[in-house]
């Protein structure tokens, strides 16, 4: 399991992650690692490919950036069952990983801060 993040960390609402995947997918590029919530619920870790690839991983799946953000839903429900990563695509090219909470849980993880609440419903 991978135990290393670099503070300051925001965890970032689902809703927030549809609305500004582009910000985040930037400062994962830039070797951030974001907390994704759904009402305060953890649901999955957007990290680096550096990370991901040191990951050990059963079952995942590559998904378009685009495709991700229109089908997050789906793209989290994939995590809850089974599926260990989903590769985020641009261009073809693997640029982020969406990974769930069984196979990453930083130790070391510091109080976080949410962004804003999660109104999104179900």
């Amino acid at each position: 399991m991978y135990s290393a993040l670099s503070p300051p960390i925001n965890v970032v609402p689902l809703s927030r992650l549809r609305q500004s995947l582009s910000r985040y997918r930037r400062q994962v590029q830039g070797g951030d690692v974001i907390p994704v919530d759904y009402y305060k619920d953890r649901i999955g870790y957007l990290v680096p490919v550096a990370i991901a690839t040191a990951l050990q991983l059963s079952a995942e799946q590559e998904m378009g950036l685009i495709d991700f953000r229109d089908k997050l839903n789906s793209a989290w429900e994939s995590l809850e069952a089974g599926v260990d990563c989903i590769w985020l695509t641009y261009h073809g090219e693997r640029r982020l990983a969406f990974v769930s909470t069984r196979i990453f849980q930083p130790q070391d993880e510091p109080e976080v801060q949410s962004e804003e609440p999660d109104t999104e419903e179900l």
